[in-house]
């Protein structure tokens, strides 16, 4: 692990003394091998079995709640329903199958214990160096609403900070890094301590006396610090975790990191109520759950029993109100890590009302009404144990 009160010590310093610049350069060169080492399995990661079993008996009761509601709407109105299949523990098949009139329907179902609060859509396993699907983009559009103080921009006339754990412990650029690991590989630590120094000698920006006291988007902050660490000028989701790790909170980093939780920690920034971003949250997790095939959305309350089941797809056998629209979204981690990767998902709070019906919507007669929020509610009465 870097030794923080080194770097600390040096903060705010416009020149280093060379004895204070080889301090640094071991420290870089100590963090250079802990790539070996944080890719060994680490034991203490592993989920308490208990509060894993207790996981996966609030999942089957919600698998089960919503199949004998859909299968009781069935019956109210003389359609046909057959079961087809629920998923098992921590596999990657849909949450529930059926046929309703000899047509296959999916269903993406998420549990929560109280008829209030946030409601998990799905979790994507992000890792380091490797792209996200759906958080990257999703990424790309909050960095143009997440502010940060402009004060941090005075950090850059000051000698790089500790960097996220495992990459390289200063502040560098990853081709800096990279070319210093090599060197170091084939014996010339001088060519890589050298290499290191000269980034670090770089003159500071002198803007100190420049920043105003203020707040700033996201993505402008990475932009400016991009003029001299160009990492931050490509917005991805990795990137913005990087840039509040070094910049705006140390205690946020993926999971693994040294000085992190071991779920990872997210900034708390990565929420919001702006109507141009939930809408486009909206249509990027029902594109989501397209892709993997679902048809309908299910919220299982366990306090009531109650199921809220919503179209996604258009072709709406059971007559389901839409999606609603979302009033706000917070991106934060969904549990502990999965084999080393971080589980982020978006969690989103409903409108209070929701238009009924919309689309191809076709409530039967026999079925109840849609509540105040637009939605078919059904008491389940399955015996769950």
């Amino acid at each position: 692990m870097i030794n923080k009160d080194i770097i600390n010590k040096f903060m705010g310093r416009e020149q280093l003394t060379n004895g204070e610049f080889d301090s640094v350069i071991v420290e870089v060169f100590r963090e250079l091998n802990l790539d070996e080492v944080l890719s060994e399995a680490d034991p203490s990661q592993a989920l308490d079995e208990q509060s894993r079993q207790a996981r996966v008996g609030f999942g089957a009761q919600s698998q089960i709640a919503v199949r004998d509601i859909v299968e009781k709407l069935a019956d109210e109105r003389g359609d046909d329903f057959k079961f087809i299949s629920m998923a098992k523990e921590a596999s990657n098949v849909p949450d529930l199958q059926v046929e309703y009139n000899g047509q296959l329907i999916q269903f993406e179902i998420k549990g929560r214990a109280e008829d209030k609060g946030f409601v998990a859509t799905f979790d994507e396993s992000v890792r380091r160096d490797q792209a996200a699907k759906v958080m990257d983009p999703l990424a790309q559009k909050f960095a143009q609403h997440m502010k940060v103080p402009t004060s941090i921009l005075r950090k850059l006339d000051s000698p790089p900070r500790p960097h996220v754990a495992g990459r390289g412990g200063l502040d560098l650029p990853k081709s800096t890094l990279k070319k210093a690991r090599k060197l170091a590989k084939k014996g010339d630590t001088q060519g890589a301590a050298d290499l290191v120094r000269g980034v670090l000698a770089q003159e500071p920006f002198g803007i100190s006396e420049q920043v105003k006291d203020g707040e700033m988007s996201v993505y402008t902050a990475m932009q400016k610090i991009g003029e001299r660490y160009s990492r931050y000028r490509s917005i991805t989701f990795e990137t913005i975790m990087d840039f509040y790790s070094n910049y705006v909170d140390e205690k946020v980093g993926f999971a693994g990191d040294v000085g992190v939780v071991k779920s990872g920690k997210l900034p708390t920034q990565f929420k919001t109520k702006d109507p141009s971003l939930t809408a486009y949250c909206r249509d990027l997790i029902i594109q989501h759950w397209n892709s993997g095939g679902d048809n309908y959305f299910a919220i299982h309350t366990r306090s009531s029993g109650r199921a809220d089941i919503y179209a996604i797809d258009t072709d709406n056998l059971l007559g389901a109100p839409d999606l609603p629209e979302i009033a706000e979204v917070q991106v934060t981690t969904a549990g502990g890590q999965s084999s080393g990767a971080t589980r982020v998902t978006p969690k989103i709070k409903f409108a209070k009302e929701s238009p009924w019906p919309r689309g191809s919507a076709r409530p039967s007669l026999d079925s109840p009404s849609p509540d105040s929020k637009g939605r078919i509610v059904y008491e389940s009465d399955a015996e769950i144990t």
